[in-house]
């Protein structure tokens, strides 16, 4: 087939070209146009496959955040504990054990380590009796620790060793307390620290010291003086620091 030559004339020059020319080079930009369009039709497509998923994540991500944020702002906080760990307080200060949380004293200095019966009535001599075989006592009507007023507490001595386990004779020892020694009260699981300030002896009838209700706290121990006697007492008086 012959191709048509068609006259193209611009100004004075007339210029001859071949249509079939013209329309492959119409097709050819159509055809570069529609490609062109694809093109960017799949680029847009496989940019929003690849990008989607990640906004959606970091969406979803930002929603959980937000609710676990609404959740933590709802939820109380968590109350704190002033549990006191009394195992550890004794293990700190060299103190393997004690024979009663409820109810102990200490003098580390004499090696006193003994559980206190509480509310011992003194006058009665059957119930102190039976009661000192386990430990001291503490006097009916006197203060506790903790209280305002003076915490008496009774026990055995003796003027031999050989008779400190026969009469479970704790305070033998006491003698030998001094002036800004540290004595410690273990009561219903907390410690109670006192120190020696002063020792005073006084008659056996004189009872009147027994029982202080009212002023600051004081520790007060006491025992048969001389040992293994009962002509006076020996007291020995601590404050609480």
């Amino acid at each position: 087939m012959k191709h048509q030559q068609l006259p193209y004339r611009e100004g004075n020059l007339v210029v001859i070209y071949d249509a079939h020319i013209v329309e492959n080079h119409h097709r050819r930009n159509k055809l570069q146009k529609k490609a062109g369009y694809l093109f960017l039709t799949l680029f847009f497509l496989s940019t929003t496959f690849l990008v989607w998923p990640v906004i959606a994540a970091k969406n979803f991500h930002h929603k959980i955040q937000i609710t676990d944020s609404a959740i933590t702002s709802k939820s109380p906080a968590p109350e704190k504990t002033n549990s006191f760990d009394l195992s550890n307080w004794l293990s700190q200060r060299g103190i393997v054990s004690i024979p009663d949380n409820n109810f102990s004293l200490i003098i580390p200095q004499i090696n006193i380590n003994t559980k206190v019966i509480p509310s011992v009535d003194l006058a009665d001599k059957n119930t102190v009796k039976e009661a000192l075989k386990t430990g001291v006592v503490q006097a009916r009507d006197s203060s506790s620790p903790g209280q305002p007023g003076t915490i008496s507490i009774f026990g055995h001595s003796t003027n031999s060793l050989w008779n400190i386990k026969l009469y479970n004779a704790i305070f033998y020892s006491l003698k030998e307390v001094k002036k800004g020694d540290e004595i410690i009260i273990i009561y219903k699981g907390k410690p109670f620290i006192y120190q020696v300030e002063k020792k005073e002896i006084v008659s056996a009838d004189d009872l009147q010291y027994l029982v202080n209700p009212w002023g600051e706290e004081k520790l007060m121990l006491f025992t048969c003086w001389p040992p293994g006697t009962t002509w006076k007492r020996l007291l020995i008086i601590a404050i609480r620091t």
